[in-house]
């Protein structure tokens, strides 16, 4: 795929999708608002984006809503999407229903494949809200349990650890992490740029975001103390190999540095088990964790299977308008298979 469109003048429509904010934390403008990026603009990577096709547009969708927009000042241009210096909400309309039922119409399309729980299949044929919470769980139980069946035919067994319930989790063993305190946007909490992000994300494939909540997960399916399974709530004590059904996990872990170890410590131990963790991190070389699972400084290298990207300058992370008060790199835990 090539681009093109460079420095193309003039105004033209396209599509866009929203959530409750934009991706940088900044409220959704009003229709007819101007939306203007005065950074650089590139593709994948800053400035506002925007499809020629809804379809194309819903490949990137942080939310339901569907947006006709106005684009001007266009950057550049592939297949499936564009990005320009200025954007602006012609009008919205909320798909969330529309999303759905085609989503249930596409499972029923495959729904003979699987031995499907009743509630799922009672929710697929009815769009029942109400069941809905209940066929999801269900769903993800049968997941679950496949993915755990997987693993112990296809390789070497090992013990699996399900993810603790509701209060159950850490805390219900005595002495926990707080996940209250874990994810503390005062202290904790600094949410990966997204352009950062989509370029791991292209190299990658990651199917799992370890460390999120839902409003800052930078894939659907993700580990956090707002997620509405209660298993998935403890990354710390989640099964990460199967809770990615087989891709790669990107992890941005609290950064207190307690915390942070245990994550370091946690997604090495979860390469053992064959799949590839990437971990942005600060790039604190003095820590214990760093030597322990990230760096061998007997044989002066990283330890076999990681590898260390430090990052030229400072990150912004969210959208906060100075960079980061301490540098970063990307770890990489490659697991073998």
């Amino acid at each position: 795929m090539g681009h093109g469109t460079a420095g193309m003048s003039g105004i033209v429509q396209a599509y866009h999708f929203v959530g409750a904010t934009l991706r940088d934390g900044r409220p959704v403008p009003a229709d007819g608002e101007w939306l203007v990026h005065d950074g650089p603009v590139a593709l994948c990577v800053s400035g506002l984006h925007a499809s020629r096709r809804p379809w194309y547009a819903l490949r990137y969708a942080p939310g339901e809503t569907l947006c006709l927009v106005e684009i001007a000042d266009i950057a550049a241009e592939d297949t499936d999407k564009l990005v320009a210096r200025r954007r602006r909400i012609v009008r919205r309309a909320d798909l969330t229903a529309d999303l759905r039922a085609f989503a249930r119409a596409c499972a029923l399309d495959v729904i003979s494949l699987w031995d499907a729980p009743d509630v799922v299949r009672r929710y697929l044929e009815t769009g029942d809200e109400a069941l809905r919470a209940a066929a999801w769980a269900a769903a993800f139980r049968a997941a679950w349990d496949a993915a755990v069946d997987g693993r112990r035919v296809g390789g070497p067994r090992r013990a699996v650890r399900r993810p603790l319930s509701g209060a159950a989790g850490r805390h219900g063993r005595g002495g926990g992490v707080n996940t209250a305190l874990m994810f503390s946007s005062a202290t904790d909490e600094w949410s990966t740029p997204r352009g950062f992000f989509e370029a791991l994300h292209r190299e990658f494939g990651f199917t799992l975001d370890a460390a999120a909540r839902r409003e800052n997960r930078q894939v659907e399916n993700y580990l956090g103390p707002d997620h509405e399974e209660p298993g998935f709530r403890d990354a710390l004590t989640t099964d990460w190999a199967v809770a990615c059904f087989g891709g790669a996990v990107y992890v941005n872990p609290p950064y207190s540095r307690g915390l942070q170890a245990q994550f370091i410590a946690k997604a090495a131990e979860e390469a053992t088990k064959g799949i590839t963790v990437v971990m942005l991190l600060p790039a604190r070389t003095d820590t214990k964790a760093f030597h322990r699972y990230i760096y061998d400084a007997t044989a002066w290298q990283p330890r076999h299977g990681v590898e260390i990207r430090f990052i030229p300058g400072r990150l912004k992370f969210g959208g906060a308008v100075n960079s980061a008060p301490f540098p970063s790199m990307v770890v990489i835990f490659r697991g073998a298979r």
